[in-house]
């Protein structure tokens, strides 16, 4: 099941939520599967832009970088 969202003709504030709601996402993924993660291996965390492409990352790289696909960048947030 894929997730990602269509990017087409949204607002900054649309793109704003669509980021923050990955953020909260990837915080209760970091947080669950943090405290099962064996062996660091990678969890499956949502693009931190909005678009919800799926990125692989393990507990500690997602706490040093995030989780942004490759060259998608962040809205600015609220």
């Amino acid at each position: 099941m894929s997730l990602m969202l269509d990017r087409g003709e949204e607002t900054d504030s649309e793109a704003r939520t669509k980021a923050n709601i990955a953020r909260e996402l990837n915080m209760q993924i970091r947080e669950i599967g943090g405290s099962l993660q064996a062996g660091g291996d990678p969890l499956t965390f949502y693009c931190e832009c909005g678009c919800m492409a799926e990125v692989k990352r393990t507990v500690r790289e997602y706490d040093a970088a995030g989780a942004l696909a490759e060259s998608h960048v962040c809205p600015d947030s609220d």
